[in-house]
């Protein structure tokens, strides 16, 4: 087992090479030791013992971000959150180099962003978010309402906008067979709900004797962020199937409803195309189920920081 270890591991999307290898040449002409899979894997190696070695011998991961490399069948995100749950020592880097929508997982970590820039602009972004520390300017900056003064600023005018749901209507969708997991995850919530932040909702809050299909339909109709607790189970309801995903579907797609997709126990979400198009808080190789306590309890952490971020926007 060689015993030399890297400032940085690449983790990329197959369509982002170009992406990785550019950042690589970059890093490594500043100073940084990279271990890139393009540059390093021979042929006939085992290529997944040869990452599991690389990640193990680096101190931190640039997560290559960009649509193609949150497909369905990608084992990015696999990389990132197997990664994360070693400790809070291991740095995770999101580089974005395509408009994307972060992963839930990632959410919370302060991202660069280097599409839409000139080389010089993007190496320059790419370099100094990994500086080792900030520095303090070495000149006083000048008042920023210098050349303004006391004139008044116009109003912006904000682009039109397709209708959105209130963003505080929580709705969870569940098997019944999965309610131990429901219970868990109202556990995180409950600080947010109680403060107001956020109003959850689910097929606990129905009374007795009130028409429970009325009652779900109801949420659904109100909620503006959807956490489906993904199962088998949940996928084999016929209920959630024909009645809570088709409405949750349309509204995420005409009406801004967020659907952050929390994989409780193994599933064929992967397979299941009206849901995996959804980004899921955890991946589909890391359900809860599988995971220690203290690794499923930073999983709701995380999803409960997601949330916070979707109010923000």
């Amino acid at each position: 087992m060689p015993s030399d270890r890297f400032d940085f591991f690449i983790s990329y999307a197959a369509p982002d090479r170009a992406w990785a290898e550019w950042i690589a040449v970059q890093l490594e002409s500043a100073g940084w030791s990279v271990w890139l899979d393009s540059w390093e894997l021979a042929a006939g190696r085992n290529w997944v013992q040869a990452i599991a070695e690389a990640t193990d011998r680096s101190d931190s991961v640039i997560a290559v971000i960009s649509p193609e490399s949150l497909g369905p069948l990608r084992h990015t995100t696999e990389e990132w959150f197997g990664f994360l749950l070693r400790g809070p020592e291991n740095r995770i880097i999101p580089v974005l180099v395509a408009p994307t929508d972060v992963p839930a997982l990632l959410r919370s970590i302060s991202q660069i962003r280097i599409y839409g820039l000139s080389e010089a602009d993007a190496r320059k972004a790419l370099l100094a978010s990994l500086a080792p520390s900030r520095t303090r300017p070495t000149v006083a900056p000048p008042f920023p309402g210098a050349e303004t003064g006391d004139q008044p600023v116009p109003d912006p005018v904000a682009p039109p906008t397709r209708p959105r749901r209130d963003k505080k209507k929580v709705f969870i969708s569940y098997s019944h067979k999965d309610t131990d997991w429901l219970e868990r995850l109202l556990v995180f919530l409950k600080p947010l709900h109680r403060a107001g932040i956020i109003d959850v909702w689910s097929d606990k809050d129905i009374k007795p004797g009130r028409d429970w299909h009325k009652e779900i339909n109801a949420a659904l109709d109100l909620a503006g962020i959807a956490i489906p607790l993904i199962s088998s189970d949940f996928l084999a309801s016929d209920f959630i199937a024909d009645e809570e995903l088709p409405k949750l579907l349309q509204a995420a797609e005409q009406e801004g409803t967020t659907i952050l997709s929390l994989l409780v126990r193994p599933s064929r979400f992967e397979r299941t195309p009206i849901l995996s198009t959804f980004q899921s808080v955890n991946p589909p190789s890391y359900p809860l189920s599988a995971l220690r306590r203290p690794q499923w309890e930073k999983v709701l952490v995380d999803l409960s920081y997601a949330i916070e971020d979707e109010l923000e926007n």
